[in-house]
C-alpha cells in the first residue's frame, strides 16, 4: 500500500516536472509573440516569429500530455531533465555563434530571438529523447521484471517438490523398517503425491498466465479452509512455532491453487525471518464490502520503513536475509494476480504484518456474524 508521504512525494516531483516545462515553454512564447508585435511584414510574422511561437505551443501542448499520461513524479522530473539539457545544450550553441560573430565584430541582429528560437526547438529535442527514455526504461523493467518471475517460478518449484519430496521420502524410509504397519505411511505419500501433481499444474498454469493474464480461471474458494490447512501444514513444518487464525466461516473468495501458496508463503517468512526463539505468528481475516482483508502478523525484529516498500520488488532482499530476496515479492505477484493488493506494517508492540486485501466472490453477497468467527 502506498503511504501518504510517498503520495505526496510523487505528487510534488509531478508538479516540479510539469512546472519546468510548462513554465519555459510560456516564458519563450511571451518573448516570441513579443517579437511577432514588433514585426512589420506580413510575411515576416509568418515565417520568421510565428514558427518558433508555434513550437512553444507544442512544448506547453507536450507538457499536457505529459500530466494527462499514466507517467510518475519520477517519469515526469526525468523528462523535465531532459527538456531542461536540450535547452541548455542548444543554448549554448546558440550563444557560441552569437558570442563568436560579436568577436569577430560582426554584431548578431536580434539576438534574444534567435535564442530563444533555440532554447524552444532544444526543449521540444529534449521532450521527444525524455519521453523516449521513459519508455524504454519502463520496457527494460518489465524485461528484468519477466526475468524475475521466471526465477521465481524455478525456485518456488524447487522449494516445494524437495520438501514434498523429504517428506515422501522419509515415510519410504520409515515403510522400510515397519512393513507391516503401512497404511497410513501410504495414505500420507498418495496425498502429498497429490499434493505435488496440483501444485506443478498450478505452476504451469501460472507460467502461462505472465504472459496472457486473461487465461485465469478462478473459482470460489472458502477463505476458512485454505487459511485453516496452511496453518497445520505450517505447525508441522516448524514445530517451534506458535500459529492462531481467525476468520469467517462463510467468506468465499475467487482464487485457485495458488492462493495456499500465497498463504504458506506469509507464514514461512514470518518464521525463517523472526528472531525469538518461539515465533508467534497470528492471521487474521476481516471482510470489508467486496474484499477480505488477511492480516499475517509476526513477534519478530521488524522491518525498517525505508525497507517495506523495497521487500516487495523483485531481486530484493533484506540487509540480513540469506535468502533469494523473493520471499515477500512472490506473495506481492501472486495478490496481484487476483486484482489484490499486499502491504506491509508495523506490529504493535513488536514485529511485521504483513496485509493482504483480496476481492470476495461475487456470489458471497452476505457478511459474516460474529458467532461464525473460528479461532483456533
Amino acid at each position: 500500500m502506498t503511504t501518504l508521504n510517498d503520495t505526496r512525494r510523487d505528487q510534488l516531483k509531478t508538479v516540479c516536472g510539469l512546472s519546468i516545462i510548462l513554465v519555459a515553454g510560456a516564458l519563450m512564447g511571451v518573448v516570441e509573440f513579443r517579437h511577432i508585435q514588433k514585426m512589420s511584414s506580413s510575411l515576416g510574422v509568418a515565417v520568421f516569429a510565428l514558427l518558433p511561437f508555434m513550437i512553444n505551443l507544442g512544448l506547453i501542448g507536450a507538457g499536457i500530455v505529459l500530466w494527462r499520461s499514466r507517467f510518475n513524479g519520477d517519469d515526469i522530473l526525468r523528462v523535465a531533465g531532459w527538456v531542461v539539457l536540450g535547452m541548455t545544450v542548444i543554448g549554448l550553441l546558440a550563444t557560441w555563434t552569437i558570442t563568436h560573430q560579436n568577436i569577430r565584430g560582426r554584431p548578431f541582429a536580434h539576438a534574444p530571438f534567435v535564442t530563444v528560437n533555440n532554447l524552444s526547438a532544444g526543449g521540444v529535442i529534449g521532450f521527444v529523447i525524455g519521453w523516449y527514455d521513459i519508455l524504454r526504461r519502463r520496457h527494460w523493467q518489465q524485461v528484468e521484471t519477466e526475468r524475475a518471475r521466471i526465477k521465481f517460478l524455478h525456485s518456488s518449484l524447487r522449494h516445494n517438490v524437495l520438501n514434498g519430496l523429504t517428506v515422501i521420502l522419509g515415510n519410504v524410509e520409515f515403510l522400510e523398517a515397519h512393513v507391516d504397519e503401512t497404511a497410513t505411511e501410504l495414505e500420507s505419500i498418495r496425498n502429498r503425491g497429490q499434493e505435488l501433481k496440483r501444485f506443478a499444474e498450478a505452476t504451469s498454469a501460472l507460467m502461462q498466465n505472465f504472459h496472457e493474464v486473461s487465461d485465469i480461471s478462478l473459482r470460489p474458494l472458502v477463505l476458512s479452509d485454505t487459511l485453516t490447512e496452511e496453518i497445520e501444514k505450517a505447525r508441522e513444518q516448524f514445530d517451534h512455532a506458535e500459529f492462531t487464525v481467525e476468520c469467517p466461516a462463510d467468506i468465499y473468495i475467487e482464487g485457485d491453487d495458488f492462493v495456499a501458496e500465497l498463504i504458506s508463503n506469509l507464514l514461512s517468512n514470518a518464521v525463517l525471518h523472526n528472531d525469538k526463539p518461539t515465533p508467534e505468528v497470528s492471521v487474521t481475516a476481516r471482510r470489508a464490502d467486496d474484499t477480505v482483508v488477511v492480516r499475517v502478523a509476526d513477534n519478530g525484529q521488524g522491518i525498517p520503513d525505508e525497507e517495506k516498500a523495497r521487500m516487495l520488488e523483485w531481486n530484493v532482499k533484506g540487509v540480513d536475509s540469506a535468502g533469494a530476496g523473493l520471499g515477500l515479492a512472490i506473495a506481492n505477484t501472486v495478490a496481484e494476480r487476483y486484482d489484490g493488493t499486499l502491504w506491509i506494517e508495523d506490529n504493535d508492540p513488536e514485529g511485521t504484518v504483513v496485509n493482504v486485501e483480496l476481492p470476495v466472490a461475487s456470489h458471497n453477497a452476505s457478511a459474516a456474524s460474529p458467532e461464525d468467527i473460528p479461532t483456533t
